[in-house]
């Protein structure tokens, strides 16, 4: 039996890399920047920049007491290390990448200032440790934490001021392509509060004793004339 084996040779193209995107490094006393550099096809428009507000909450394990800080404490804390009585001798918490930011905004921390932990442990490390504070991403907010104010301004509140809030970094970022700012006006931002549902629950009620006795000397409407607006936040 013959058996005819054919073979076929072929040419094969060289393969030309493709360039690889540039990410610039994060600069000091400026807003985090994120650039890319990718080659825009042919008829494309040039580079073209965007920006992104990220938001950071200042937060402390539940059952903390205090509400918030001035934004002069907390500076005062980052420069010096010398933390509001309530934090006394408690660096901040925070992971690499709100260090990055907050650095970018306020220049390098004080030795001891911060303690550097894993997002993933935070939670765990505050605590762990109480009484202790972090900063942490707004989209990472869960029940556990206690979200304080800062010089009044609380995120998750209804009259929240983006405009007057100290915990924004804001993040220039080069887009080549019209997919690639597409992407970044989809989600301008870690903060929707359209996309924030407010419920306050309150324990016990009971307006008698103490309570009674300073509405007949004050009024009936007393009790809620300072909570009267916190209240109508709910939703």
């Amino acid at each position: 039996m013959l058996v005819l084996i054919l073979s076929a040779c072929g040419t094969q193209s060289a393969l030309t890399p493709r360039p690889q995107i540039a990410q610039e490094s994060l600069p000091i006393n400026s807003s985090v920047q994120i650039a890319t550099s990718t080659p825009a096809p042919a008829g494309d428009s040039q580079p073209d920049e965007a920006h992104l507000q990220w938001i950071y909450a200042l937060v402390a394990p539940f059952p903390t007491v205090t509400d918030g800080v001035t934004f002069d404490e907390l500076y005062l804390a980052w420069t010096e290390g010398t933390a509001p009585a309530a934090f006394s001798g408690v660096p901040l918490l925070m992971d690499e990448s709100t260090l990055a930011a907050l650095t970018a905004l306020w220049d390098e921390p004080a030795p001891d200032a911060v303690w550097i932990v894993a997002r993933d442990r935070l939670l765990e490390k505050a605590w762990s440790v109480a009484p202790a504070w972090a900063i942490v991403p707004f989209e990472v907010l869960e029940p556990k934490w206690k979200v304080l104010t800062v010089d009044g301004q609380s995120p998750i509140r209804k009259d929240f001021d983006l405009s007057t809030y100290p915990l924004v970094a804001s993040i220039p970022v080069q887009s080549a392509t019209s997919s690639q700012r597409l992407a970044v006006s989809d989600q301008p931002s870690n903060y929707d509060p359209s996309k924030m549902t407010t419920i306050i629950m309150t324990g016990v009620t009971a307006l008698v004793r103490a309570t009674a006795m300073t509405m007949e000397l004050k009024g009936t409407t007393y009790p809620g004339e300072k909570i009267r607006d916190l209240m109508r936040e709910a939703d």
